[in-house]
């Protein structure tokens, strides 16, 4: 092959792989939380395990089931609710009964990634204040636990009563991030806030529990400012 065929065809191979989309190199990661679990499934590429076979499923270097066939689930795995926080990289292989035959290859990679449940903390500047100052209360929720890895990320949804009776949370306060800031002219009263902490996958598949979540509420009083005194003389 001459050197000209062999760049040509190079170029061709880096033109080939700049096609192919990002998620024939990058691995998908699957997130659980709380008490949740991801089941695993194999797909044996047309072999038909027999009785006496044995299904390997492991994380990383540690074997953590061996599934001998005949099975009625086709070799899942379950992964438990009490699985450690943090990556996880799960393969599968087949091992036959039979001695003479080969040993099935080992699968790819699956990620799991097991969350934390979120903590958050909730507090406000000015608990309780005068309708008419000038610097409006503001309340505030912060993550108080571990960080959540890179792409994921937590979702604040709010809401609000005053005196019981369930609010706009625009009506009576601006959302910047994870702060409100309440409005002025506003009623006097008393409101509490309520935020709800869970996580965002943005696009990338997360099982969450339903202990997946963290509530606080804040509560804030406002109250009227006192009427202008008049003097009467006895």
């Amino acid at each position: 092959m001459t050197k000209k065929s062999t760049k040509l065809n190079l170029r061709i191979f880096a033109f080939l792989m700049f096609l192919l989309p990002l998620g024939a190199f990058a691995q998908t990661t699957t997130y659980v939380c709380g008490a949740n679990s991801a089941t695993l499934t194999p797909d044996f590429q047309g072999y038909v395990p027999v009785a006496g076979d044995k299904v390997i499923w492991k994380d990383g270097a540690t074997t953590v089931e061996t599934i001998t066939f005949p099975n009625a689930d086709g070799g899942k795995y379950v992964t438990p609710t009490t699985l450690p926080e943090g990556a996880h990289e799960y393969t599968v292989q087949v091992i036959t009964a039979d001695a003479n035959l080969c040993p099935g290859d080992v699968s790819d990679k699956i990620n799991i990634y097991k969350l934390p449940a979120p903590v958050v903390t909730a507090s406000s500047s000015v608990p309780s204040a005068c309708v008419d100052l000038t610097t409006r209360p503001v309340v505030t929720v912060a993550l108080s636990s571990i960080a959540p890895p890179s792409g994921v990320t937590i979702t604040y949804n709010w809401t609000v009563t005053l005196d019981g009776v369930t609010k706009t949370l625009s009506d009576i306060a601006d959302q910047t991030g994870n702060s409100l800031t309440m409005k002025s002219g506003i009623a006097t009263g008393t409101y509490v806030f309520s935020v709800e902490a869970s996580y965002n996958g943005n696009g990338a598949p997360i099982l969450l529990a339903a202990n997946c979540k963290d509530i606080k509420t804040v509560t804030v009083i406002l109250t009227p400012k006192p009427g202008k005194p008049t003097i009467t003389v006895g």
